[in-house]
């Protein structure tokens, strides 16, 4: 049975980069639009796009993404060692099929280009060169019935809804990932199932974990995603109660040796700074003032704000019912700054509810004040659950991060336009603005 993309990323405009073959052009296109400001990395681009102009594989699946029938995920990633410059490690365009019919006569195609491997190579999904048990995986599951791709990461991530087993059986959910990573996974679900027991919120147990460390199967718990019930009529009812919830998962008495911690996310932010400051030059400027603002206001640590952290806590993790709410993938989660949870609910918000998401580069006076009547109620439920609301700069020094972190990999996947970027600049520069109005609490020449 084939199986087919339920739910996609947001669809990149297909055919705008590359010249269509036929027509002359003075300038070929780069296949990244936003590296074209970076000297160094056009021969790269101007080869990558050559080798694509002439994949004829290529063109048949952007008339796919043309005509609606794919979506185009596209992500590029750089590395560099101390202080030498940004260097590109590698990119990638994943065209997945948004129904049965994709001409390519496959349901997804990936194209890599990694300059040290020289060359561009591709591969038809589910074959993946980081996710060796993907193809055998979703042949099992095809086995039993119907299977929904929820969701393919190329080279990290494929999460399946199938059954396994006899076709009618229980619907279960599937995630294969690159490196081994499930057993610290698995024995962090099973604790995390193990302290929810007597709690308000559904918890999916763990069904199997492979020998391999490449796969583990869940349960499939009812509802559906709450992002998508969200109206004028309950906003205030329904964030209060994620409020409550969110302090709730705070509660979970998970043992802290089961899960560890969670990352810090201060060193990422240094590094998706300095690395906008290289892809965005005009920009430069901002980006140091930013982080001058950030490291010279880094929150104490304080051990009362240390709790057991969901690590992406969001609407799209939730599955609404009526009487029982579901918390889904608790993958990342661990021990650490209850702020840091809070401020990432908080930033993603906007991006996630259909209520209160702004159009690209727009963000209007009314969808600003349902943006704020949300966020009230959602930190008012949270303090009446948990006695005690979240530190206030702690929480603005954590939106502000996650910000950048938004910013950068909207930019690395080439989603973010100009009118987006402009916005997404001025959004931190407002809460820059709040920190900077505050006592520095650490002075920046002290700070690495």
């Amino acid at each position: 049975m084939r199986a087919t993309v339920e739910t996609l990323t947001r669809v990149s405009q297909p055919g705008r980069l590359f010249v269509p073959r036929g027509k002359q052009s003075v300038k070929q296109p780069h296949p990244f639009s936003f590296l074209e400001s970076v000297g160094s990395l056009r021969p790269q681009l101007r080869d990558l796009a050559a080798e694509l102009q002439a994949n004829d594989r290529f063109h048949r699946l952007e008339e796919d993404a043309a005509h609606g029938r794919a979506s185009v995920r596209r992500l590029a990633t750089f590395a560099r060692s101390g202080d030498k410059p940004w260097k590109l490690k590698r990119l990638y365009l994943s065209y997945q099929a948004s129904g049965p019919h994709i001409s390519a006569g496959c349901r997804g195609h990936t194209f890599f280009y990694d300059p040290r491997k020289g060359g561009l190579r591709e591969c038809a999904f589910p074959e993946d060169p980081k996710l060796s048990t993907a193809a055998h995986v979703l042949s099992r599951l095809e086995a039993g019935g119907r299977v929904d791709i929820l969701r393919y990461v190329p080279l990290r991530r494929l999460t399946l809804r199938g059954h396994w087993g006899p076709p009618g059986g229980p619907a279960i959910i599937v995630k294969v990932v690159e490196g081994g990573a499930t057993g610290r996974m698995a024995r962090r679900l099973l604790s995390v199932k193990r302290a929810a027991e007597g709690f308000s919120f559904r918890v999916a147990g763990l069904l199997m974990h492979d020998e391999s460390g490449s796969a583990i199967a869940q349960e499939c718990l009812p509802g559906q995603p709450l992002l998508g019930a969200i109206t004028h009529q309950n906003l205030e009812e329904t964030m209060a109660r994620l409020g409550a919830l969110h302090a709730e998962v705070h509660d979970l008495p998970v043992p802290e040796q089961a899960c560890g911690g969670v990352e810090d996310p201060w060193p990422t932010v240094l590094d998706r700074l300095d690395w906008l400051a290289w892809v965005r030059p005009v920009r430069a400027d901002v980006f140091r003032h930013i982080r001058f603002v950030l490291e010279s206001r880094i929150p104490d640590d304080a051990p009362q704000r240390r709790v057991f952290c969901h690590g992406d806590f969001r609407c799209t993790q939730i599955l609404g019912e009526a009487n029982r709410w579901g918390v889904i993938d608790f993958d990342e989660s661990g021990y650490g700054d209850l702020c840091q949870d809070v401020g990432r609910f908080l930033a993603f918000l906007k991006y996630d509810v259909p209520l209160v998401q702004e159009a690209a580069g727009q963000e209007s006076p009314e969808q600003r004040a349902l943006l704020e009547r949300a966020e009230t109620a959602y930190l008012d439920g949270y303090a009446d659950r948990a006695g005690r609301a979240p530190d206030p700069h702690a929480l603005l020094w954590h939106r502000a991060c996650q910000e950048v972190l938004h910013l950068a990999q909207r930019v690395r996947r080439d989603l973010a336009g100009e009118a987006e970027f402009a916005l997404g600049c001025a959004r931190i520069n407002a809460l820059c603005a709040q920190l900077d109005a505050q006592k520095p609490r650490h002075p920046p020449e002290l700070r690495g």
